[in-house]
């Protein structure tokens, strides 16, 4: 199997923790980084099978699972520096990633960010009790190894931007230790 060329970061965890806005605030501050957000993936590219009006979600069984890693597989490994963000880390390789980062949100930062979204009462209640039983760490800690995954919490604009400057400096040991 092929080793990425550059340095991607996974950025993941229960919906409304902010792994986009996190990643938005990567690619600002990182140069040379591409966000890729892998909701918008399956959507744009139908990599789901069927949707569920109720939790308003896509399903993705796991033929579709297996479109999207080799839809994406190109990308990873041959195509720069990247920021993925999902929900869910265990689908991908572990060779893919170096860095992995788990966000939570306290449960009533994430109920009044879910509310905001106007999420049905049952998709916002299965999304808090995957956030308070840290299922999205949990994923991450099974699927990567100890030293790459960083949990963080991201209720504030200032958590969020202290793991930023966290994940810079890790990023520049990277490429320090990479010859990047």
């Amino acid at each position: 199997m092929e080793q990425p060329k550059g340095i991607n970061i996974l950025i993941t965890g229960t919906p409304g923790t902010g792994k986009t806005s996190m990643g938005e605030m990567l690619i600002a501050e990182l140069e040379g980084f591409q966000h890729v957000e892998v909701g918008k993936l399956v959507k744009e590219n139908h990599f789901y099978t069927k949707y569920d009006e109720e939790l308003d979600t896509h399903i993705i069984e796991e033929e579709d699972e297996d479109r999207l890693l080799d839809f994406m597989e190109p990308l990873m490994v041959k195509g720069g520096n990247h920021v993925v963000d999902y929900h869910s880390s265990e689908l991908f390789p572990e060779r893919w990633f170096h860095l992995v980062v788990v966000l939570h949100a306290s449960t009533e930062v994430l109920f009044e960010r879910l509310t905001n979204r106007k999420y049905s009462e049952a998709k916002r209640g299965e999304n808090m009790e995957a956030e308070i039983q840290c299922i999205c760490e949990e994923e991450a800690r099974e699927a990567y190894r100890p030293d790459v995954v960083l949990v963080r919490e991201n209720d504030t604009l200032e958590q969020m931007a202290a793991t930023v400057d966290e994940i810079r400096d890790r990023v520049e040991e990277m490429k320090v230790s990479r010859g990047l």
